[in-house]
């Protein structure tokens, strides 16, 4: 049934679906074909990381491995959160800037969704009406377009793309197997997006991988096919290779990171925070459009937090799977004796996974029932991804089911499928309207002008005239802009002396410099001459691999004093290092030395994952490839 249902798909038009998907998917970003177009506070501390990486790259042919910046060296940022999604960006930043560059990746993470998704359905219902639309509703989702243009969560945005890709993949792959066909793209490209996931944003492929093994085992028990465990032994250990600089830096540091603390991530989860009267309820979650009641009485006033942070999942997905349940279920169809195990399996658990997920949604205490495994996610709002991943699965197999050999549940006779498919593409349109309304509500062509009203807001000083541009155009970024915060998360002061140093009353701020031209990235040694004792306080961010030099003798563990400073920008305060110095002439180094451990990591980790992306472009070069012979 597999083979003659995706054969009758790929005899459509190649070139039609190519075009269809290129509108769909540009309609959702059409806010952004103006380049200057700047949204939420996070748009511009990515856009700069890109920005850094982009010159990184273009100056010294490498990714950066921390930040330098003339108020804080030495940043961690990019060990412990989205290393990999910047240098991949800040390549396309290097010769186009990183407004251009995050645009041109966003489109790429939209189409590579909504040819997957597509795939999905075609493979198996075999009707291109049904899977352009799933694809479609999919794509014009509200939560991801608020992640985009209301919070700047730019690198959830694209990982929320990369897991649905990677679950369309284990779907084409399961159903595969149960019609007797290996797919080895599907074998590749599964284990590859969830590893692009979970490079770009964490947190999302972390619940999102727990969603797809619980999928997985399903299907498994189901099928009971050896060849799922050698795919899922082969990703695992392939995303663990690609994971494993950060899997060894979380397990080095991860307790100590501030964004760990367990009863800081819980409070931010829980009932009492945030917004449970406005956005995180059932009614708001169940709305067809988007709605958020905080910014429809006060609009965009400084006192709305994240203004139009609409989180509704995909209700256009529940009338369609409610459509398609009732159209399986009809009497005449002989409809349970005819199924698959293994799709009554996956809707089931889908169905189950819904219910779960929406109900600790919009009730965060519910979270104790489980553990309080769910607080990680700081934001109740946060599980409409995964509550729209289970309802697209509940479509996969319902579509599936209906496409039964010898039944014309949905055929191209039927009228109700024209008038389903129809209304739910309607609702989606809409909802995507009120999204792009609320987003151009919070949208600015003056970079300048919104920075410095972001940064009013959060209290921070303006310093700096730093703005995303169309090009790259080497401009002053090695001070980093006011609305960046990123540095607090991933500090640690731990192994150093917080006490302050006995005997030593006066302290000497020095900064050290990064050089913003040919030596970018680097900062230059810096010779000081004291008469009395004396604790030099530097710029540099307290970190175990953050080494001071002092007269060419490292200086490491409780020879260094975290201190709190700001002397170097007022407004951010970090814990800096600081080292005692005696009277006379000394000369102070500053070098990032990593675990030897986690470099050999790093580098093993770029080379099997650029073998990955060649090993899955070869298999769709061939799938691809047979397509276009059958047009």
């Amino acid at each position: 049934m597999m083979r003659r249902s995706e054969d009758g798909c790929q005899r459509q038009t190649f070139w039609f679906q190519v075009a269809a998907s290129v509108l769909v998917c540009s309609l959702p970003l059409i806010l952004l074909i103006d380049v200057r177009s700047i949204y939420a506070l996070d748009w511009f501390n990515h856009l700069w990381t890109v920005e850094y990486f982009g010159e990184y790259i273009r100056r010294r042919g490498s990714a950066p491995q921390v930040l330098m910046t003339t108020s804080l060296v030495g940043m961690p940022v990019p060990i412990f959160y989205a290393g990999k999604f910047y240098a991949l960006t800040g390549l396309i930043s290097s010769l186009l800037g990183p407004g251009l560059a995050f645009r041109i990746v966003a489109l790429i993470a939209l189409l590579t969704q909504f040819w997957h998704v597509e795939r999905a359905v075609c493979s198996f219902a075999g009707q291109k009406s049904l899977s352009l639309a799933v694809a479609t509703i999919v794509s014009w989702a509200i939560y991801p377009l608020t992640n985009l243009y209301n919070r700047g969560a730019l690198t959830e945005f694209i990982a929320v793309a990369f897991l649905t890709s990677a679950a369309a993949s284990l779907f084409v792959l399961v159903l595969g197997l149960s019609n007797g066909y290996k797919s080895y793209y599907d074998a590749s490209a599964f284990g590859l997006f969830y590893s692009v996931a979970a490079f770009t944003h964490p947190l999302t492929a972390l619940f999102g991988g727990v969603f797809l093994f619980f999928i997985g085992v399903v299907a498994f028990l189901a099928l009971r096919r050896f060849w799922m465990i050698l795919v899922a032994i082969f990703s695992a250990l392939m995303t663990a290779v690609v994971m494993s600089p950060w899997f060894y830096a979380i397990h080095r540091f991860g307790h100590l990171l501030p964004l760990t603390d367990p009863i800081v991530i819980k409070n931010w989860f829980r009932r009492d925070s945030f917004f449970p009267d406005s956005i995180d309820n059932l009614w708001s979650r169940l709305s067809p459009v988007p709605l958020d009641l905080r910014s429809i009485l006060k609009g965009t006033d400084a006192s709305v937090s994240t203004p139009y942070l609409d989180a509704q999942i995909m209700s256009p997905l529940i009338l369609l799977a409610v459509g398609l349940t009732w159209i399986w279920l009809k009497p005449s169809q002989n409809s349970l004796r005819k199924c698959k195990p293994v799709l009554v399996g996956i809707l089931s658990l889908s169905a189950i996974l819904f219910i779960i997920l929406l109900a600790v949604s919009v009730n965060p205490n519910l979270c104790e029932l489980f553990g309080g495994f769910f607080d990680i996610l700081q934001f109740p709002y946060r599980l409409t991804t995964y509550i729209n991943l289970a309802l697209l699965f509940c479509v996969f197999a319902l579509a599936a089911l209906n496409n039964r050999e010898g039944t014309k549940q949905f055929s191209a006779e039927n009228p109700f499928r024209d008038i389903l498919l129809t209304v739910c593409v309607t609702i989606s349109f809409c909802a995507l309207v009120g999204k792009l309304i609320h987003a151009d509500a919070v949208r600015s062509v003056d970079p300048l002008d919104q920075i410095r009203k972001l940064a009013g807001i959060n209290e921070q000083p303006y310093f700096n005239d730093w703005y995303p541009g169309l090009l790259a155009s080497g401009r002053k970024f090695i001070d980093h802009p006011r609305t960046f915060y990123e540095y607090y998360g991933y500090g640690v002061a731990a192994g150093f002396r917080t006490e302050r140093p006995t005997g030593i009353e006066a302290e000497l701020p020095i900064a050290f410099m990064p050089d913003g031209s040919a030596q970018f990235g680097k900062v230059q040694p810096i010779t000081v001459e004291i008469s009395k004792p004396i604790l030099i306080v530097t710029n540099v961010q307290a970190f175990p691999w953050n080494v001071l030099i002092v007269d060419g003798s490292l200086q490491r563990g409780t020879r260094i004093y975290a201190v709190t400073s700001s002397s170097f920008s007022s407004w951010m305060r970090p814990t800096v290092e600081g080292v005692a110095l005696s009277p006379g002439k000394h000369v102070l180094e500053y070098r990032f030395v990593p675990d030897k451990a986690w470099q050999t990591l790093d580098f093993i980790s770029w080379i099997f994952l650029l073998a990955w992306i060649v090993v899955a472009a070869i298999a769709l070069f061939k799938t691809t490839w047979k397509t276009i012979q059958y047009d």
